[in-house]
């Protein structure tokens, strides 16, 4: 996925260089409205993208490059690791900053590595499914935190 993102980008970075020296009258203009349309998703998927998850207080942290997601043991139903699978989205990213966005059981996706996916189930029925370094271990941790059984 990552070469075809990459891919996409310098494609859509020749088209702006061609569209700003084809010397027609609003080419310019075009090129930094398409420029800033692409830098702005960039930011986008970049802010939301999972940088690292810890536990802290009986509390679950999914720390994003841009601010972070807390969950208290208290308020989690159920967790779980996931096998190495497909991950179907509907809205959001399958690309250079990970799958990130909304799968189609409605689930909230960071998911980085795929091999090493959780899924976190919160009282409310949120489903958030994300991948760490160690999830049997976070797993565990949490479910003897939370006295929750282990699925």
């Amino acid at each position: 996925m990552k070469v075809m993102t990459v891919g996409g980008i310098l494609i859509l970075i020749a088209v702006l260089i061609s569209v700003v020296f084809t010397k027609q009258k609003h080419s310019l203009l075009i090129a930094i409205i398409l420029g800033a349309i692409v830098l702005t998703f960039f930011i986008y998927f970049f802010s939301n993208s999972l940088k690292e998850v810890t536990v802290e207080n009986k509390t679950l942290i999914l720390k994003k490059n841009i601010g972070k997601i807390e969950i208290d043991f208290s308020e989690i139903k159920s967790i779980k690791t996931l096998q190495l699978s497909a991950i179907t989205m509907t809205t959001g990213s399958k690309g250079f900053f990970g799958f990130s966005g909304t799968t189609m059981d409605g689930s909230v996706s960071f998911v980085k590595n795929r091999s090493q996916m959780v899924l976190l189930t919160t009282n409310s029925n949120k489903k958030y499914i994300f991948s760490c370094d160690k999830p049997k271990d976070l797993v565990e941790t949490v479910s003897i935190g939370n006295k929750l059984e282990a699925i």
